[in-house]
């Protein structure tokens, strides 16, 4: 039994459960009380937890980043539990600590997933810094959430520097995950030409899948994730 491939199908129907519990609250009562209102929690609850756990789950399937994406998905699970907890126990936000879990928890999980997410992308070895910076950038706002959910960097004290320091690191975020976006494009280089051939090819020193264009039945690679350099050529 494949553990990974049960892993994102039960995902998978864990999403698709939330989602049908979600819309049956939306359209099956005359009436909006607090069953309604704890199923729909419930579901968006799920779903969440679900979208950040398959975000990781693809580094699982590669044998990549293992630990990241496992700490990744059991974050997702347990925070989604703690909310669950919450919404169903009516807990008020009295109960500090299971409420600093619980958000404590999607935060990490939050943040896994978009390191995840980021380093899916094929860059030039000239790119990688990319995700390096990204990861980096992703780290400190997720540090910088905890802080103030723990209430360890004087949130009242200081409310206008926190704020503005989240705000820049949010910022730089938004601008290193669109730069990713944009280098993994430009590292798949052009269309091909004309009579070229567009196919696919391993690296065999790590594994990445690397683009390639076969012209007079040779060419020339140079793998994306690192750096190495091998040489496909047709015989017969």
């Amino acid at each position: 039994m494949d553990i990974k491939r049960v892993a994102q199908a039960t995902l998978i129907a864990s999403l698709l459960t939330s989602a049908a519990l979600g819309i049956f609250a939306l359209i099956s009562f005359d009436t909006w009380g607090p069953l309604q209102t704890k199923v729909w929690l419930t579901s968006l609850t799920v779903t969440g937890a679900s979208i950040a756990a398959l975000a990781c789950s693809y580094h699982l399937e590669k044998n990549k980043n293992v630990l990241l994406a496992a700490s990744g998905i059991a974050f997702s699970i347990l925070g989604a539990l703690l909310l669950a907890v919450i919404i169903w126990g009516e807990i008020s936000f009295r109960e500090k600590t299971i409420w600093r879990l619980a958000f404590s928890c999607v935060t990490l999980a939050v943040a896994q997933a978009h390191v995840c997410l980021l380093l899916v992308a094929q860059l030039d070895p000239k790119f990688k810094w990319a995700q390096t910076l990204g990861s980096v950038f992703i780290g400190t706002l997720a540090m910088h959430v905890l802080f103030l959910i723990w209430d360890l960097v004087g949130f009242r004290e200081l409310h206008n520097l926190n704020m503005r320091i989240l705000g820049i690191n949010a910022i730089l975020v938004t601008v290193i995950t669109v730069l990713t976006a944009i280098f993994h494009k430009i590292s798949q280089g052009e269309q091909p030409a004309s009579g070229a051939v567009s196919r696919n090819a391993c690296c065999p020193n790590c594994g990445t899948v690397n683009p390639y264009r076969l012209n007079n039945s040779t060419a020339e690679i140079l793998c994306v994730t690192c750096g190495s350099k091998f040489e496909i050529r047709l015989i017969g």
